[in-house]
């Protein structure tokens, strides 16, 4: 019977240490900033790119965020609101999942209950990609 006792125990704290809250946070997109940041190309060779660089391919977007990249699959859903909101967003740098990220143990796409993308298209407007993927170089591009 004590031993029953310590396994529930025991299996009560891994399953709520295991169901924590995630977050649900917002990256900044800033396609009209110049500055540059170093990039690996996969090859060793180091390059300097735009921090923020967004690529059409096929059915979806990829945000490039210095070295980093997020999908969205085009079909997913955009809101175009006024920017007044992104105050109510809860908005997080690159450096923050990232470090988030290595005090894991898990995979990107799972550190965060949702990553959002913010994009400032004019002076009144904001564009919210939501849910995208963070994701890594093995996933394919074709």
């Amino acid at each position: 019977m004590k031993n029953i006792i310590i396994l529930f125990i025991c299996l009560f704290t891994y399953n709520s240490h295991s169901q924590e809250e995630k977050e649900s946070i917002y990256l900044f997109f800033d396609l009209k900033n110049n500055k540059k940041c170093i990039v690996e190309d996969g090859s060793g060779n180091k390059l300097s790119l735009n921090i923020y660089r967004k690529e059409l391919k096929k059915d979806k977007v990829i945000f490039h965020i210095c070295g980093e990249q997020f999908f969205l699959n085009k079909k997913t859903e955009i809101d175009t609101c006024n920017v007044k909101n992104i105050k109510n967003l809860n908005i997080k740098s690159l450096n923050y999942i990232k470090d988030k990220y290595q005090k894991e143990n898990s995979f990107k796409h799972h550190v965060f209950k949702q990553i959002n993308i913010v994009e400032k298209i004019s002076e009144t407007k904001i564009v919210k990609y939501l849910n995208v993927r963070w994701c890594c170089e093995w996933i394919s591009e074709d």
